[in-house]
């Protein structure tokens, strides 16, 4: 099993508020790396609010094509921390036998209508969800152009396994041990990734041998970490901002188009305790064909041994 792996079992112990979250953060992970904008996705807030059938939507025009765990170019998803069989299903898509009024616009659309709940069915139980569902739209017009999916707990595993990042998050908010190893998030101090990246037009970095200045160097250090295998060490004094820097890397506000996927990272700071070395880490990532982009910290004396950022 590849490290920081989450599995269905883990995915059924969260709870309403959990569950919606990590719909949220699956859905910015899966825009940042297709290039939909984040504006595109709403995820609502509180749980027991009403809400008309839809706790979370992402809907875009043009590219990139609907594929994957975005199947169409509108989406509205049913977040539901509970078992969901028939009874249950009809009850989210025809209160009171009245079929909601948001499968009418999903059928203008061509969108879909997912289910995203750590009900965890079998095959044959995931079937008579959807026959359910589809039965539960006969009178909708043009009710059949709706896609209807139902996410449990193995799917949500599966999707959530395919951002490393959101998948140390989960395990984190379930309180399973990391060994000292963090998502994108403020590595540098605290709150330091919310706010924009300060750059000093004077200071300079160099690459190759070349000469730059720090904006030029971060879009030429996101185009090394872009690309399979590649690797950048950052050298300088303790205190200097590397760190930093490195959280800038992931930053959108800055140069949006070359901004690296921050649900990609993985950071661990080598001097302090990790449970598991970077060497280990990548070499396991790498077997298991998982994209990440693993961010050290190297005190001077591991210098010689470890890279500062690696993919």
């Amino acid at each position: 099993m590849a490290p920081f792996t989450v599995t269905k079992e883990l995915v059924a112990e969260a709870n309403d508020v959990l569950l919606r979250t990590l719909l949220e953060k699956l859905l910015e992970a899966e825009a940042r790396q297709s290039g939909i904008p984040l504006a595109s996705i709403a995820v609502g807030g509180n749980q027991t609010a009403a809400d008309g059938g839809v706790d979370g939507s992402i809907e875009w025009e043009g590219d990139p094509e609907p594929t994957g765990w975005l199947p169409r170019r509108a989406i509205f998803f049913q977040s539901k921390a509970e078992v969901m069989a028939a009874a249950r299903l009809k009850k989210e898509i025809r209160p009171k036998d009245v079929v909601r009024p948001i499968f009418d616009e999903l059928a203008a659309k061509q969108g879909a209508y997912i289910v995203f709940s750590t009900d965890d069915p079998s095959k044959s139980a995931y079937d008579e969800r959807i026959s359910a569902m589809t039965e539960m739209l006969a009178d909708v017009a043009d009710g059949d152009a709706v896609l209807l999916d139902f996410c449990g707990a193995d799917k949500i595993a599966r999707w959530t396994n395919s951002h490393r990042g959101v998948a140390i998050w989960l395990l984190g908010e379930l309180g399973r041990p990391l060994g000292g190893w963090r998502p994108y998030g403020d590595w540098s101090a605290p709150g330091a990734h919310a706010q924009p990246y300060l750059f000093d037009d004077t200071a300079r970095v160099e690459i190759d041998g070349v000469t730059m200045s720090i904006r030029d160097g971060l879009i030429a250090m996101r185009k090394l970490l872009s690309a399979p295998g590649g690797a950048v060490r950052l050298i300088g004094p303790s205190g200097m901002g590397k760190t930093r820097l490195a959280e800038a890397l992931f930053d959108d506000r800055f140069d949006p188009a070359t901004a690296l996927v921050s649900s990609l990272a993985i950071y661990g700071d080598a001097g302090l305790e990790l449970a598991v070395g970077p060497a280990l880490v990548a070499e396991q990532l790498a077997v298991s064909s998982i994209a990440a982009i693993i961010v050290v910290d190297c005190p001077p004396s591991a210098f010689n041994r470890q890279t500062g950022c690696m993919k």
